[in-house]
């Protein structure tokens, strides 16, 4: 019984559903027979060849291996009959009412109203569909669409049989949920890779940390942080690196220039701000770095900018 209610009482669909599950049941019985079965052929074959004085294949038959097939085969036999048992109300409740419409589908191939459809083998796989059981055979028909099986049902109206089928196997059921959820992760990564992509308005080439060039907006600021960064390494006015070279105007000072004007326009497009507010970020970044990598007169001398634009960039954030 479903719940409480009485076999009687039960719909079409409920009871082919516990009966369907039931017959699921019965895969690994039957696994075991065919295999414990051939397994016995074998030894069979053995013993005859032993008879006959050959004796290559003697292991397939020693250690008490035919009892313990038989054994299997047995056991296996009497799960089958016990499940067969726990069907027979299903199969007499179906009789006393005289049948109802069922449908079986194939798969890659049609839907059937039974599984001794003449168009089908013995090797036929059916997947049953419990849900259309007791269901008006028009509808089943509209249902299965350009599946449904002429010899079954051959009054099926020709426009019906032109349109996309409703009814699938659990397999095929099952792998368009896994094209369904693989074709979500997609968008997923597609949409978390959008998010993080950066262009420039005009196409110009967004550069990253090593100057090489970049799609993400993470290694953009890093990029633009990294040249304004160069631009704080003034040799001639750092102790130590006094070698009387310059800076300014150099083609090292342009390259910088560029990748931090390039990186703050296209970094203000992608956060929908104005390149102003972008520098500020890319300057407070880059003086912090520095002071902290360098701690030099010139480095020190900085942290007042430090916290004027640190509180400058915070009051925009509010």
């Amino acid at each position: 019984m479903t719940g409480t209610k009485a076999l009687q009482d039960q719909s079409p669909v409920e009871i082919d559903e516990q009966l369907y599950e039931l017959y699921s049941k019965q895969a690994p019985f039957l696994n075991d027979i065919a295999s414990a079965s051939k397994a016995l052929k074998r030894i069979d074959e053995v013993e005859l060849e032993i008879a006959k004085g050959v004796t290559r294949n003697a292991w397939v038959v020693r250690d008490g291996n035919k009892e313990r097939y038989e054994t299997i085969v047995a056991e296996a036999k009497a799960g089958l009959a016990a499940l067969r048992e726990l069907e027979t109300p299903f199969h007499d409740e179906f009789n006393a009412r005289g049948g109802w419409t069922r449908a079986y589908v194939v798969s890659g191939g049609h839907v059937h109203k039974s599984m001794g459809c003449s168009t089908c083998f013995p090797t036929t796989r059916f997947s049953w569909v419990t849900d259309f059981s007791g269901h008006d055979e028009a509808e089943i028909v509209d249902a299965a669409g350009e599946r449904a099986c002429t010899v079954c049902y051959p009054s099926a109206p020709v426009d019906v049989l032109k349109k996309a089928t409703r009814i699938f196997t659990e397999d095929e059921r099952a792998a368009q949920a896994d094209r369904e959820k693989r074709a979500a992760e997609k968008v997923e990564r597609d949409a978390k890779k959008a998010a993080k992509a950066i262009e420039h308005p005009t196409g110009e080439v967004v550069r990253d940390g090593y100057g090489y060039p970049t799609k993400t907006e993470v290694t953009a600021q890093t990029g633009a942080v990294d040249a304004y960064l160069n631009s704080l390494y003034r040799p001639t006015q750092i102790a130590g690196w006094g070698d009387g070279s310059t800076y300014a105007g150099t083609d090292e000072q342009i390259k910088n220039d560029e990748i931090v004007r390039v990186n703050t326009e296209a970094l203000a497009f992608k956060r929908g701000t104005d390149v102003d507010t972008q520098l500020d970020i890319v300057r407070e970044k880059a003086i912090a770095k520095f002071i902290k990598e360098f701690g030099t007169d010139e480095a020190l001398a900085m942290k007042d900018e430090l916290k004027a634009l640190r509180a400058k960039n915070k009051a925009r954030q509010a």
